[in-house]
This record gives C-alpha cells, structure tokens and sequence, in this order.
C-alpha cells in the first residue's frame, strides 16, 4: 500500500478563518487530501518552533505528488498570500511583563516517501516584494536534488527523533536559504558538556 499523501495546517487562533479556507479551497482542486486544526492556546510569552503562527504540513508519497505543476503552483501561491496577509496583522505578545509585535513565522513542514523531513521556516523582516522568490527558492530544495546533497552531509540532518531531518533558514545577508549546522551545534554542546564536567565534578 502506497503512503497516503496528504497535506495539514495548524494555525494560531488570531488567524482569520477565511485565510485557511481559501487555501482549503486551492488544495481541494487536486485529489491531495487536506485537513486544519485551530491552536487554540492563548499564551504568547514562550518561544520555540512549534509557535509559528502558521504550520503547513506536507506529506508526500512513492509518487512524489509534490512535484506534480498544480499542487505545487498552489503551494506556493498560497504561502507567499498568507506571508503577505500575516505581515499586516498586528499581533502582541508579552514579554517581560510588557506587550510589544510579535514576529510572524510560516513553519513549512515536509515529509517525503523515506520519511526524511525538512522544515522551511519563513520569519524576520523579510521584503514582500521579493517573498515569492524568497519562497520559490525554498521550495526547488525540496523539488530538485538540492535536496539529496544536504541529507548527504551528516552537519546538516538532525537524526535527534528518530528520523533524517533538516530545517532550512534565510541567510538575508546572502539571500540564500541554508541548512541548519546540526553537526556544529552537536559539537558545541559536547565542548559545553565537557567543560561542566571538569569544572563541576563533585
């Protein structure tokens, strides 16, 4: 049996409703099966990577459906839309005990037929001029063989939950998407280990 493609959106209840029906409605014009879910916690004091306003998740199969012209147009017309739309709405958060913008972030979350995954996150003060570049750029990673040369270099995949990850940043001194250095970060926390244990072995 072949892995059912799929592709799901999570998203921060300030979203507007009528911002993800419309990307409902897009994904239905192919056969590609589509599902939400409203996050509905309230709190915006804590940071991490699951606090993006919007999650798009997508699951591809044996077939790579993903590159198939309609969906993947759809795709990406429709990030560049929700970027532009989210970069208007004003949203607050507390920190410190004092309310001030909270920066936007589109999470694209992807999952191919081996199950390797690969996250494209979309934040800062990114230019909307360019965005739909800026998001083209990220998407041919996952469409072309860029994609197979940085999973072939251990730095860049995060093997931490039990599968082949990589998480995609924009460099915009560079205007290039690069892969997280996994490899330095592990070595990093190593030195740091390392070093707790000489200083603060008991």
């Amino acid at each position: 049996m072949k892995d059912q493609k799929e592709i799901s959106v999570i998203y921060k209840h300030y979203i507007p409703e009528d911002w993800i029906e419309e990307l409902e409605t897009a994904i239905k014009t192919t056969d590609v099966p589509f599902k939400k879910s409203k996050d509905e916690d309230k709190y915006y004091n804590f940071t991490g990577p699951e606090l993006a306003d919007i999650i798009i998740f997508i699951k591809d199969n044996p077939e790579s459906i993903f590159l198939a012209p309609a969906l993947y147009d759809i795709v990406k017309v429709s990030i560049v839309g929700l970027w532009k739309k989210l970069t208007s709405l004003n949203v607050k958060k507390m920190q410190s005990g004092e309310t001030e913008a909270k920066q936007k972030k589109i999470s694209v979350r992807y999952e191919d037929a081996q199950q390797r995954r690969v996250t494209i996150n979309i934040e800062g003060d990114l230019d909307n001029d360019i965005i739909e570049e800026i998001v083209e750029e990220a998407l041919e990673v996952i469409k072309t063989d860029k994609k197979e040369e940085f999973f072939q270099q251990p730095d860049f995949v995060d093997n931490s939950q039990g599968v082949k990850a990589m998480e995609l940043k924009f460099n915009p001194e560079t205007k290039v998407w690069e892969p997280e250095n996994f490899g330095d970060i592990r070595r990093k926390m190593d030195d740091y280990q390392k070093w707790a244990e000489e200083n603060f072995d008991s």
